[in-house]
């Protein structure tokens, strides 16, 4: 008892209500157990006020922690929703770009597709116009031959001679409407077109035509009417001034870059100085429509195939260094059928 009433003293002095508690539950057992009624009834009553106290205040801190938790809960749930509502934001915004880039993407290659389309029909009709006009330059030289065969009363020739004129000028008519022709057909107009040649000119030369590598030349399909024109400047400028019989080769083969050809044609004709010398002598003013719409090709194909074609000119010599004629090495693009 003594010990006990020191012990709840501190506690009451410090305020320790739990320890204040166990102390009065204490003094209340020991104080009835000596019979101490009013001393017991005393401490009965410390021990249930300090029961309430302490029940009052496990409430309060139970409901404050409650009161805590759930602002906390309240806050986490504000963050999640601001968080919610920004990344809303940045997606909808992000959707919003990507709509926005994918429809100029596609308006940008619509128009593009459209430019390229007008830029290809554009080539294609600059490509026909310059096919039209070779035709009737073609078509003028070879009426001026028919007349000179008519005029000098030889009327076998010039029946021969209109025979092939017809067939050639069949096949022009034929492949005229057309972008490209297999190479055998090209390679038929040739040789008809050389003899012609052969015969307007009295046999001034002989000529041959060579395709190497190539197995089958019906599924190469060409430009028509590119390699004439330099067969003809090889005749009129390189065989025509040389004395005695002249050749010509035409040889095509498979071109180092894809998709071309390689067409050599060489003569032995004078050369290219030489032919530059008489030019200039005879102060010529005709300008070969032919060399210039075929360039103009030339030019338009490379434009719409990115394909490298174009003609290269080599002088060739003799041993002795002498001019022996001229090559020119033609790239022509083809497609496969």
């Amino acid at each position: 008892l003594e010990y006990a009433t020191k012990a709840y003293k501190g506690a009451d002095e410090m305020g320790v209500i739990p320890l204040k508690n166990n102390i009065a539950d204490m003094l209340m057992k020991v104080n009835k157990a000596l019979g101490k009624m009013e001393d017991a009834l005393f401490f009965a009553e410390v021990y249930i006020a300090t029961k309430d106290s302490m029940y009052q205040e496990e409430k309060t801190k139970a409901m404050a922690e409650m009161e805590t938790k759930y602002q906390t809960a309240q806050k986490e749930e504000e963050i999640k929703k601001q968080r919610l509502v920004r990344n809303g934001a940045i997606l909808g915004a992000m959707l919003i770009l990507i709509l926005a880039y994918a429809f100029y993407r596609a308006k940008r290659l619509k128009q593009q597709s459209r430019q390229s389309r007008l830029e290809t029909e554009k080539l294609q009709l600059e490509q026909r116009f310059l096919r039209q006009q070779m035709n009737p330059h073609f078509i003028f030289n070879s009426m001026n031959s028919i007349q000179g065969f008519i005029s000098s009363n030889n009327t076998y020739e010039a029946e021969r001679y209109l025979s092939k004129f017809a067939g050639l000028i069949r096949l022009i008519l034929e492949n005229s409407a057309q972008s490209f022709i297999p190479l055998t057909e090209e390679i038929k107009s040739l040789q008809l077109y050389l003899e012609l040649e052969q015969l307007r000119f009295s046999k001034k030369f002989e000529f041959s035509i060579q395709m190497e590598e190539i197995d089958e030349p019906e599924y190469f399909l060409v430009p028509p009417m590119l390699v004439q024109p330099y067969v003809e400047n090889a005749i009129i400028h390189g065989i025509m001034h040389k004395e005695g019989m002249g050749h010509i080769k035409v040889s095509i083969k498979p071109g180092q870059v894809a998709k071309t050809l390689l067409c050599c044609i060489e003569d032995d004709g004078i050369g290219m100085e030489k032919a530059q010398e008489l030019k200039k002598e005879r102060k010529s003013t005709h300008k070969s429509m032919g060399m210039q719409i075929t360039r103009d090709r030339l030019s338009q194909l490379n434009r719409e195939l990115n394909a490298g074609a174009g003609a290269t000119f080599t002088s060739l010599n003799d041993d002795k260094g002498n001019a022996a004629g001229t090559r020119v090495d033609l790239v022509i693009p083809y497609e496969e059928e």
